[in-house]
């Protein structure tokens, strides 16, 4: 099978290695002028291409090794942390919050495993409260290093728009 990505150095960007994809003839950056580095980080895109599952596994792996838990907690765990520093009407307001039925998609799913469209699911099914207590949700896991990087960008969230709010006059 031949390689899609093969290594390339510019000479005139200050030696920097770049990795070339053969079917679309783009070029990134490695961000690196180390070789062994650069080569080391093709050959794992190529790899990635031919085993995608094992790849996941092998990522997996790597991030068990920094967080024992990484794999085994669900988005409960995550509701059950945040409430634990919340008191009074707040909580009151979480508790109400991650009753919603909304959630029961995601409730038990291992958080590093959720996709994007488990989120959307959760947000399409969900109120102006389920897109807001989402948004919370994953970015605590974002703060907390439980996610490498957000599950769904914040341009993807949906715009919160309350509905419209009447006075007696």
């Amino acid at each position: 099978m031949k390689e899609r990505f093969r290594l390339v150095q510019l000479g005139n960007r200050g030696g920097t290695f770049y990795c070339k994809d053969i079917n679309t003839g783009s070029r990134t950056s490695l961000q690196t002028k180390d070789r062994a580095e650069a080569e080391r980080l093709v050959l794992h895109k190529n790899e990635a291409l031919r085993h995608p599952l094992l790849n996941r596994k092998i990522g997996m792996a790597y991030l068990a090794g920094t967080d024992s838990a990484i794999t085994k907690r669900t988005w409960q765990d995550v509701m059950d942390d945040i409430i634990k520093d919340k008191q009074g009407p707040t909580l009151r307001r979480w508790h109400t919050a991650i009753r919603d039925t909304a959630f029961k998609s995601i409730r038990h799913r291992v958080v590093i495993e959720t996709l994007p469209e488990d989120l959307l699911l959760v947000l399409r099914s969900g109120k102006v409260c389920t897109n807001v207590y989402l948004r919370r949700l994953q970015n605590h896991c974002f703060g907390m290093g439980w996610l490498p990087v957000p599950i769904l960008p914040k341009k993807l969230f949906p715009k919160i728009v309350h509905g419209e709010k009447r006075a007696i006059t």
